[in-house]
């Protein structure tokens, strides 16, 4: 474990926000690449990213239930999470 760890929710807002950076980056690359192969590779990892802020939606769902949705860290972890999956390229990569 890091020693510059800010709890669960803090860490859980870091991935979350490096993961909706990243998908944007992948984005960008795929719209603009030609080659097939990269393509598929960027669809991939736009998929599994897609897939683990599925898993942490699932997870502050979880933690809603115990009470917690007026924190603040959470409410900015929904955040991020949503526009990672409600973005744009979170539904073009079956076009392509």
């Amino acid at each position: 474990m890091s020693l510059q760890t800010m709890g669960l929710l803090g860490d859980l807002c870091r991935e979350a926000e490096y993961l909706w950076k990243r998908l944007a980056t992948v984005q960008v690359a795929l719209e603009r690449c030609n080659n097939s192969g990269l393509r598929r590779r960027f669809s991939r990892e736009i998929n599994a990213h897609i897939q683990r802020c599925l898993e942490m939606q699932a997870v502050v769902n979880g933690i809603e239930v115990f009470g917690l949705s007026k924190s603040c860290q959470l409410c900015l972890l929904k955040e991020l999470i949503d526009r990672s999956v409600n973005e744009n390229y979170a539904f073009s990569i079956s076009s392509h």
